[in-house]
């Protein structure tokens, strides 16, 4: 079994810094890939879906998909909900494969959030 994509322990999103668990297994919700939990500020990813390996890419757009629901609970703008307040998943979950496309695809983007190492 090949061993499950290396994802941060820690999130930062807004003032709150998350606990990742991957890989975790879901008890409690047997078809459950991710699940956030904004008041203990956790994210738990599983490894494994239906007694199959989950893939490294699905592992990471999963990852996205609970950043974005640890952004949408944190700044309270309601985001992805309809006009009644319900949550559409489809709507997190199609940003969050956007997002890791932009990303992915964009590595000189995604430099110029990180700290710079010119030392001049």
């Amino acid at each position: 079994m090949p061993s499950p994509v290396e994802i941060p322990k820690k999130i930062k999103i807004g003032y709150r810094d998350y606990k990742v668990d991957y890989p975790y297994t879901f008890t409690e919700q047997s078809s459950s890939v991710g699940q956030h939990c904004a008041t203990l500020c956790e994210i738990k990813i599983t490894g494994t879906w239906l007694n199959v390996t989950v893939p490294d890419q699905a592992v990471i757009q999963t990852l996205m998909h609970e950043i974005l629901h640890g952004i949408e609970a944190i700044s309270n703008l309601g985001l992805f909900r309809d006009n009644d307040g319900n949550l559409d998943e489809h709507q997190v979950d199609g940003l969050a494969e956007w997002l890791c496309m932009v990303l992915r695809d964009n590595p000189d983007f995604v430099k110029l959030f990180l700290p710079s190492t010119d030392n001049s």
